[in-house]
Order: C-alpha cells, then sequence, then structure tokens
C-alpha cells in the first residue's frame, strides 16, 4: 500500500515525499550533485513512497541543483519508468535550467518528461497523469 502523506524521505541530497494526490515530490539540496550512489537512494525512498503500488508521477524541484554526473543520470533512466508514470522536473535559475535541459536531451527515458519553470504548472501538468 502506498504511503500517506506526513515526513519526508531524506537522503544525502534530496527530500522526498509524497502529496495528497499521490505525486511524489522531489526537492533537491541547493548545490546538490547527483551521483549514481544518490540516485540510488532516491530510487529507494520512491519505492518506500509507493510501497508496491502503482507508479506515481513525479514532480523534481531541481532549482538549485548543482549537477548530474552520467551515471546518475543513467540510473535515472534505467529506474524511473518503475517507478513513475511521468516526471515534471522544475528548473528556475539559468545554471538549473542548462542542466536539466542537458539531461533531458542525454536521457531518452520512456516515460513522459517536461522541463517547466513554475512548481504549480509542474504539479497541475504532473496531475494529469493520476488518472493514467
Amino acid at each position: 500500500m502506498p504511503a500517506t502523506p506526513g515526513e519526508p524521505i531524506l537522503t544525502s541530497v534530496s527530500s522526498f515525499s509524497i502529496d495528497h494526490d499521490g505525486i511524489i515530490t522531489v526537492a533537491t539540496n541547493p548545490g546538490a550533485v547527483l551521483t549514481e550512489s544518490s540516485v540510488e537512494e532516491g530510487v529507494r525512498a520512491g519505492a518506500a513512497l509507493i510501497a508496491g503500488g502503482a507508479p506515481a508521477p513525479l514532480v523534481w524541484d531541481a532549482r538549485e541543483i548543482g549537477g548530474v554526473e552520467p551515471g546518475a543520470r543513467a540510473r535515472m533512466v534505467a529506474d524511473w519508468p518503475r517507478l513513475l508514470k511521468a516526471a515534471a522536473i522544475v528548473g528556475g535559475r539559468p545554471l538549473s535550467r542548462r542542466i536539466v535541459d542537458v539531461f533531458i536531451s542525454l536521457s531518452r527515458t520512456s516515460i513522459p518528461v517536461a522541463v517547466f519553470e513554475d512548481l504549480d504548472e509542474a504539479k497541475d501538468w504532473a496531475r494529469t497523469f493520476l488518472s493514467a
């Protein structure tokens, strides 16, 4: 059974939670660089949030991200489809936006991925995948 909204799951670089709608939300710590091991932590956090339930949409606040290593990118591409229905990535600062754009262009995921500058717009887009 999926987790109920409550205390976030903290990893070395991010905070993971699930909202009342069933959307997984991730906030990356300022300046954090995602590595393969930090993505593995995130995959475990996401799996704990859905706890055997169906894949869920994700909203990832990457506005303060410092970078994404190639191994991390490959791990996300491999693991996201079993956990997620779709991923909305928020990148606000020019640097974080470039990092997110490079991530998207280099990563061929089998789930819908969209980039936003506004967190509310990202959440609205993610909600469209709740009934899918």
